[in-house]
C-alpha cells in the first residue's frame, strides 16, 4: 500500500483553470451571420444584418453598433472616392458614438467600449485627411484622441497619445498656411499664438511617448522623429512670419534655435541595425531638407555644404524625386548668371522637370524659374501644373498655388500680347471669369484686368478707375503707372513701346493735378525709354532728359528722385562719345551719391560710388565700397542683387588708386533696405520699377519666399499601416514607412493571455503548447497567442518537470484576448508503509485510474469496491480529485467541467447526493 509522505487533505483543484467567461448571449452574437459576413470582408451585407440585430436584441445593441462602426470604417478605407469615403467615416463615427452609450458595452464589453472611443477618434482623423479644409474634423479628432488616451490602456493608450500629438501637428500646419495666406495683422497675431501653443503641446506629448518603455519601439522612434518635425515647422514659421509678430526681432536669428533642435541625424547614434536599415535614409533626407531651408534663410556656405553632403548620401530610389526637387530649389537660389541656374531653367536639363513626373507640383516651380529668367515657356509649365493638379480634394496650400499659377499664366499672356488687341480681348474675358479666393491674388488679378483695359484703350478716368474721391482715383492711376513700368521692365526693344504708350496716356491724366509725382514717374519713364534706343546718342539724350525732369521733383519724392538723377547721369556717361567727357560726367553723379550716403545711409548709392571708382581706375576705393555692400547684404535673399553685383565688382576691381578719397564719407553707416521713398506702405525705387536685373531678382526672391512659405515641405511619417486612397496627409509621407499603428479590425479574432501558477519551490518555467506549437513567456510573464480564429477549438498543454501536466481543449468565443490562469499541482511522493499503520485511518485506492488516485479518510467504514463514487471516478476522467470532510461527514469531489463541488454520502456505497 502507498500512502502520502505527510498527511494532508486536499480540498482545492490540483490543477485548475480560472478563465474569463463568455456569456451565452456573447456566444450567440459571435456566431451570428452578420459577424460571419464581417469576417469575410462583406461589409455592406454585414451592415444590413447588424442593423437588424441591433433593432431586434436590445441586450446586444452596443456590440452591434460597434461592429457596424468597424464595417463602415473599413468601407471608408476601401473607397476610391473622397465623398464616399467621407460618408462611411462619418457613419463610423456615429456608430462608435452610439456604441459607447449602450449598457451591454459598458457591462459586458468594456474593452470594446474603450476601443469605440479610440475608433471614433480615428474616424474623425480620417474625415479630416480627405478634406480640403481639415480644421473642424482635425480639431474634433484632437479632443477625441485626448479622451481615448484617458480611457484606454496599454498599447491603445500610447497610440491615442501619439495620434493626439499627430493631429495637433497637422492642425498647426493647417493654421500656419492660414496665417501666411492672410493679410490681416490681428488674425495673424491670434493664429501665431495658437500655433505656437499647439506645437509646444505636441512636443510634450511626443516626448512622453518616446520615453515610455511600454510603448512599441517603432512608435517611440516615430515620436522622436515627429518631435523634430515639430521643431522644423516652428522654426520655419518664425522665419517667414511678419517680424511684428515676434516683436520686430531678426526672424532668422529667432528661428535658428528651433531649427537646430530638428537634429534628425542624432537619432542614428542610438538605433539598432534593423532600425538603421529602415530609417537611416529618411533621416538623412530630413536633414537635407532642414539644411536646405537654413541655406535659403541665411545664404551661408556652411549650410550649402551640409546640404550638398546630405544630397550625396541620399541613395534610396523612392526618394529620388525628392532629391531632384531639393537640388532644384538649391539651384533656384543661385545667382541668375550661374550656369546651374541656367540649366534649371531649361526643361531638358531642369531638376524640376525631372521631379515633375512623380511630383506634378514641380511644374509650378519650373514655371517660376522660367518666369524669373524670362526664358523657356513658363506659361506652358504653369499650364502643366494646372492640368495635373485637380481642383477637388486639394488643401489650402495647393489651392493657393493653383490660383497663383492661373494668375501668372494670365500675366504672361498679357506681356506677350500687350500690343495685340484681339488677343487682349480674349485675355480680358478669361481674367474676368477668374474668381480667386485668396485676397492677395484677387487684388493682383483686378490690377491685371485694369492694365488690360488701359492697353485696350478703354477710358481710364471714370472707366477703368471707377468714380470715387479724387485722391483715391489718382492713387489708383499711379498704381497702374507703377505696374505698367514693372511690365515694361521685363521686355526690351520694340516690345517695350506699347507699355510706354500706355504710360503716356496715364500721365495725361495726372500731369495737371499731381505734377510733382508725375514728374517723378516720368523720370523713371525716360530711364526706361533710354534703354531701348538704338544709338548711344539717343540713349544719352533720354538719360539726360530723365535727369532734367527729376530736377523739378520735391517733397517726399525728392530723395529717390536724386538717386534716379544720379543713376541717369551715370548711365549717360557710358554713352558719352567724347572720352574726355566721360569722367567729367561721372563726376557730376558722384556728389549726389555721396550726399545720399552721408545723409540717408543709401547702400545703393555706395555701390554706384564704387562703380565710379572702379571705372575711373581707383580699384582700392572701389573695393572698400564693395566690401561694405557685401558685409551689409550677406545672407539676405532680398539683397542678393546687391551682394552678387558687389562680389562681381570685387573680382574686377584692380589694386591701383588710393582709398583716401573715401575719407569723411560715412560708408559704414549705409543700410539696406534704405527706403528713400515709401508710398502707402509700398517701397518705391528705380530698381523695382525700371531695372530689369533687379526686377528679376525681386521675382526670384518672391518665388523663394513662396517656397519657404508654401513649398511642398518635408516628407513625414504616416501614422498607420492603413490609408484611404484620397488621403491628403499620405501624399507627403515616406513610401512604405509608418508609425506602426494598425487600428483596422479586419477578421475578428480571439487570443490567449495565460498565466501559469507554479507551486512554491518550483523555479523552472512552465512549458505551454497550443496545437503542439511552443508558446514562449513574454517579459510581462504572460504566455500569449494571437490571433486565434474566433470560434475555433484548440488543444492547450501546460507542462513542468516537477508538476502534473494539464491538457485540455478550449473554444475561443471572445474577441480580443481571453485571460486564463492555470495552477499546476506538484508530483506527489509516496513511501511504503504497513496497512493500518495509523489507528483510525483507512485508505481508498482507485487502482484502475492511471493516476492511482488515493484517499486517506478517518473512520472505520471500508467502502465496497463497487462503491458509486469509485465507479464514477473510474468512468469519468473529468472527475479529478476528492476528499473526505469530517465536519460535513461527506465526500467532496471536483469535476473539471463543472463549477460546483459534487457531494457523496459517507455510507458503504458512497452514494451520490448532489452539489
Amino acid at each position: 500500500m502507498r500512502v502520502l509522505r505527510s498527511f494532508c487533505l486536499i480540498f482545492l483543484l490540483g490543477f485548475g483553470i480560472l478563465s474569463s467567461q463568455t456569456s451565452s448571449g456573447n456566444q450567440t452574437f459571435y456566431r451570428s451571420e452578420g459577424l460571419a459576413l464581417f469576417n469575410q470582408g462583406k461589409y455592406k451585407q454585414a451592415i444590413k444584418l447588424l442593423k437588424s440585430r441591433a433593432e431586434q436584441y436590445e441586450s446586444q445593441r452596443g456590440i452591434s453598433y460597434y461592429y457596424l462602426g468597424e464595417s463602415c470604417y473599413n468601407l471608408g478605407l476601401m473607397s476610391g472616392s473622397s465623398s464616399e469615403a467621407d460618408k462611411y467615416f462619418k457613419q463610423a463615427e456615429d456608430f462608435f458614438t452610439k456604441a459607447t452609450a449602450q449598457s451591454d458595452i459598458r457591462a459586458e464589453y468594456p474593452e470594446l467600449g474603450n476601443r469605440s472611443v479610440y475608433k471614433k477618434a480615428w474616424s474623425l482623423f480620417r474625415q479630416a485627411e480627405i478634406k480640403t479644409d481639415i480644421s473642424q474634423k482635425i480639431s474634433e479628432a484632437i479632443s477625441a484622441f485626448e479622451n481615448a488616451s484617458d480611457v484606454c490602456k496599454d498599447s491603445l493608450k500610447f497610440q491615442s497619445q501619439y495620434m493626439e500629438a499627430e493631429s495637433r501637428l497637422r492642425y498647426a500646419d493647417y493654421l500656419r498656411t492660414s496665417l501666411l495666406l492672410s493679410d490681416n495683422s490681428g488674425y495673424q497675431k491670434n493664429m501665431y499664438r495658437k500655433i505656437v501653443s499647439t506645437l509646444n503641446k505636441c512636443v510634450v506629448i511626443f516626448k512622453s511617448v518616446s520615453e515610455n518603455s511600454s510603448a512599441s519601439p517603432k512608435l517611440r522612434l516615430s515620436a522622436e522623429i515627429r518631435m523634430r518635425d515639430v521643431y522644423l515647422l516652428k522654426g520655419l514659421l518664425i522665419a517667414v512670419i511678419p517680424v511684428e509678430l515676434i516683436g520686430g526681432k531678426n526672424s532668422v536669428e529667432e528661428a535658428k534655435p528651433e531649427l537646430d533642435k530638428a537634429d534628425y541625424l542624432s537619432l542614428l547614434n542610438s538605433m539598432t541595425s534593423d532600425e538603421l536599415e529602415g530609417y537611416k535614409q529618411q533621416l538623412i533626407y530630413s536633414s537635407a531638407v532642414k539644411n536646405l531651408y537654413l541655406y535659403l534663410l541665411t545664404g551661408a556656405d556652411l549650410y550649402q555644404q551640409n546640404l550638398n553632403q546630405m544630397i550625396d548620401k541620399i541613395q534610396l530610389a523612392s526618394l529620388s524625386t525628392e532629391k531632384d526637387f531639393i537640388k532644384g530649389v538649391r539651384d533656384f537660389s543661385l545667382n541668375s548668371d550661374d550656369e546651374s541656374f541656367f540649366r534649371l531653367s531649361q526643361q531638358n536639363s531642369s531638376y524640376f522637370a525631372r521631379a515633375a513626373s512623380e511630383m506634378p507640383e514641380a511644374w509650378y516651380w519650373l514655371g517660376w524659374v522660367q518666369f524669373v529668367s524670362n526664358t523657356g515657356n513658363s506659361e506652358q509649365q504653369f499650364s502643366n501644373f494646372l492640368k495635373k493638379i485637380s481642383k477637388t480634394s486639394i488643401n489650402a496650400r495647393m489651392s493657393f498655388l493653383r490660383e497663383d499659377a492661373r494668375y501668372r499664366s494670365y500675366l504672361i499672356r498679357f506681356d506677350k500680347n500687350v500690343g495685340n488687341k484681339r488677343a487682349l480681348k480674349k485675355l480680358k474675358r478669361d481674367v474676368q471669369a477668374f474668381n480667386p479666393k485668396n485676397q492677395i491674388i484677387k487684388d493682383d488679378t483686378e490690377l491685371l484686368l485694369n492694365l488690360i483695359r488701359v492697353s485696350l484703350g478703354e477710358p481710364v478716368w471714370g472707366g477703368v478707375i471707377p468714380q470715387s474721391t479724387r485722391k483715391i482715383m489718382f492713387d489708383k492711376v499711379f498704381n497702374l503707372v507703377r505696374q505698367m513700368m514693372i511690365r515694361a521692365t521685363r521686355v526690351t526693344g520694340k516690345e517695350r513701346v506699347p507699355y510706354l504708350k500706355c504710360l503716356d496716356k496715364l500721365f495725361e491724366i495726372t500731369q495737371e493735378r499731381r505734377k510733382n509725382e508725375t514728374n517723378f514717374y516720368k523720370g523713371m519713364y525716360m530711364f526706361l525709354k533710354a534703354e531701348i534706343q538704338e544709338t548711344s546718342a539717343e540713349k544719352k539724350k533720354y538719360y539726360l532728359e530723365a535727369s532734367r525732369i527729376l530736377d523739378n521733383v520735391t517733397g517726399n519724392f525728392a530723395n529717390e528722385a536724386k538717386y534716379i538723377k544720379a543713376r541717369s547721369i551715370f548711365a549717360a556717361a557710358k554713352h558719352e562719345p567724347n572720352p574726355r567727357n566721360v569722367q567729367r560726367t561721372y563726376e557730376k553723379a558722384k556728389p549726389i551719391f555721396v550726399h545720399l550716403i552721408d545723409d540717408f545711409h543709401s547702400l545703393r548709392s555706395l555701390y554706384y560710388l564704387g562703380e565710379i571708382f572702379r571705372i575711373s581706375g581707383n580699384g582700392k576705393a572701389a573695393k572698400e565700397c564693395y566690401d561694405v555692400v557685401v558685409a551689409k547684404t550677406k545672407g539676405s535673399t532680398r539683397a542678393a542683387f546687391w551682394y552678387n553685383n558687389a562680389e562681381a565688382g570685387l573680382k574686377s576691381a584692380g589694386e591701383s588708386g588710393n582709398a583716401d578719397v573715401l575719407d569723411g564719407i560715412k560708408i559704414q553707416e549705409v543700410k539696406f533696405p534704405e527706403r528713400l521713398l515709401v508710398v502707402n506702405g509700398e517701397e518705391i525705387s528705380l530698381e523695382r520699377f525700371a531695372d530689369p536685373g533687379y526686377v528679376r531678382s525681386l521675382y526670384r526672391s518672391e518665388a523663394l519666399d513662396l517656397i519657404k512659405k508654401f513649398g511642398p515641405g518635408k516628407l513625414d511619417i504616416y501614422p498607420s499601416f492603413n490609408c484611404p486612397s484620397r488621403s491628403v496627409f499620405a501624399s507627403r509621407s515616406f513610401p512604405g514607412l509608418s508609425a506602426g499603428i494598425n487600428e483596422k479590425t479586419g477578421t475578428i479574432s480571439s487570443g490567449m493571455k495565460l498565466v501559469v501558477i507554479l507551486p512554491p519551490g518550483v523555479t523552472e518555467s512552465a512549458e505551454v503548447y497550443i496545437e503542439g506549437k511552443t508558446i514562449k513567456k513574454n517579459v510581462k510573464g504572460y504566455y500569449e497567442k494571437s490571433p486565434i480564429i474566433l470560434g475555433s477549438t484548440v488543444e492547450i498543454k501546460v507542462k513542468n518537470n516537477r508538476c502534473y501536466p494539464y491538457i485540455f481543449k478550449h473554444k475561443f468565443m471572445k474577441p480580443g484576448s481571453e485571460k486564463m490562469v492555470i495552477s499546476l499541482l506538484p508530483y506527489l511522493s509516496f513511501r511504503k508503509a504497513g496497512e493500518g499503520t495509523d489507528q483510525g485511518i483507512n485508505a481508498i485506492n482507485i487502482s484502475d485510474r492511471l493516476d492511482n488516485c488515493i484517499l486517506l479518510k478517518h473512520g472505520d467504514i471500508v467502502p465496497d469496491a463497487n462503491a458509486i463514487m469509485l465507479n464514477d471516478f473510474r468512468a469519468d476522467v473529468n472527475l479529478r480529485d476528492f476528499c473526505f470532510s469530517p465536519v460535513l461527514n461527506k465526500f467532496l469531489a471536483v469535476n473539471g467541467r463543472e463549477p460546483d463541488l459534487l457531494t457523496y454520502r459517507n455510507d458503504s456505497r458512497i452514494s451520490k447526493e448532489g452539489t
